[in-house]
């Protein structure tokens, strides 16, 4: 396994603490977490990792779609879903 890899799984572990907010938080928190997060993960974590996160397939993409989906996913789910909080 890569640095880049272990770095990444890392990362996801670490996210799944941020996941038991999701619990805790109205709609409108998880939507507006879900948007700040999109930004983060499209805008500042390239830059702050050096795009050691990205896969040989990302780099030649120019972005790592995994990483800005999961959190635009989550945003629409909780946009559609809004009064089911167990959907999210």
């Amino acid at each position: 396994m890569t640095r880049g890899e272990l770095f990444r799984k890392s990362l996801h572990i670490s996210m799944g603490f941020g996941a038991l907010l999701l619990r805790v938080l109205p709609w409108w928190g998880v939507t507006l977490a879900c948007a700040l997060g999109w930004c983060f993960n499209r805008y500042a974590l390239p830059k702050l990792t050096s795009h050691s996160l990205e896969r040989p397939n990302d780099r030649a993409r120019g972005r790592a779609l995994g990483i800005e989906a999961y959190p635009l996913v989550l945003g629409i789910l909780s946009l559609l879903f809004w009064n089911h909080p167990e959907v999210l």
